[in-house]
């Protein structure tokens, strides 16, 4: 959808999705709407992340949160956000394993399932964080995995208070939209950062054999090897789509290029796998 306003005289092109938002018995309570910025793809997942915490805990007075991500293991964490916890307690969480017994967030990881701790002081699963809780002032946490499409674990989230509580109808709203929220930025860095380093091997092995390389993917973006760009004249930092490199194709040559691009795209649709076009620059450049 594309969003103009006098704050934005450019205009935001946004991408909105949303999923029902049900109690415990499963009656409809409404809906989550998530409306993302596709003009501002470089914001870091920090960024996000801190500024979704910072947007939940101004719901509730006395809310304090975090988000912890899976690390690439599957075994330990890794810090996320929490911006208004002690950067004591923060340090001592960064890296630790997850596990049945492992406080809220390592536990609620572990067995993909929201864990509700009223009581650090006394509830077994914080043997080993009672301490640090007591010097940091927290009474009660609660945990949430945050997932996938897929199920797959990406972290959690966590609400924190000072007084010996369990959540309240209100904290269980925004713990289910701060999850989904966050599912969908940490879900996106993966993402990226799976395209960059299947980027980086092709174009080690593009110019460890003194080949020049351009993919096409189906999305309509593309990449190419430094030694292509030189060749087909695109600076190092210049976006590239299917568009932009076909058109550098030779005239006599661009229509048989886009036929077998169209092909390949033709038969990633059939296998709902994540092919991509590519081939060597042997095509004159137009």
């Amino acid at each position: 959808m594309f969003v103009r306003h006098e704050k934005a005289p450019h205009g935001l092109w946004t991408r909105i999705t949303g999923r029902p938002l049900r109690d415990a018995n499963g009656e409809l309570l409404g809906g989550v709407i998530v409306c993302r910025n596709l003009t501002r793809v470089d914001a870091p997942l920090s960024q996000v992340l801190t500024e979704l915490v910072l947007l939940m805990e101004g719901q509730a007075e006395g809310l304090r949160c975090s988000i912890l991500l899976l690390n690439r293991d599957g075994k330990h964490v890794r810090h996320g956000a929490a911006p208004n916890l002690p950067e004591a307690y923060v340090k001592a969480v960064d890296g630790e394993p997850i596990g049945p017994r492992n406080g809220s967030c390592g536990t609620a990881m572990f067995t993909h399932k929201p864990v509700i701790v009223e009581d650090v002081m006394t509830d077994p699963l914080w043997a080993d964080y009672r301490e640090l809780a007591r010097i940091c002032g927290l009474s009660a946490c609660w945990s949430t995995p945050i997932l996938s499409p897929q199920g797959e674990v990406l972290g959690s989230f966590a609400m924190y208070r000072e007084e010996k509580r369990g959540p309240r109808s209100e904290e269980d709203r925004l713990t289910n939209i701060a999850t989904h929220v966050a599912g969908i930025a940490i879900e996106r860095q993966r993402q990226q950062e799976i395209l960059r380093e299947r980027d980086a091997r092709i174009s080690l092995a593009a110019e460890s054999a003194e080949l020049a390389f351009w993919v096409l993917y189906p999305e309509g973006n593309a990449w190419m090897s430094d030694k292509g760009r030189r060749i087909y004249g695109f600076d190092s930092n210049l976006p590239l789509t299917c568009d932009l490199i076909l058109s550098r194709i030779h005239p006599d040559e661009r229509a048989a290029v886009k036929a077998e691009y169209d092909r390949g795209c033709a038969l990633q649709g059939r296998s709902r796998a994540s092919t991509a076009f590519s081939c060597h620059t042997a095509k004159r450049v137009g």
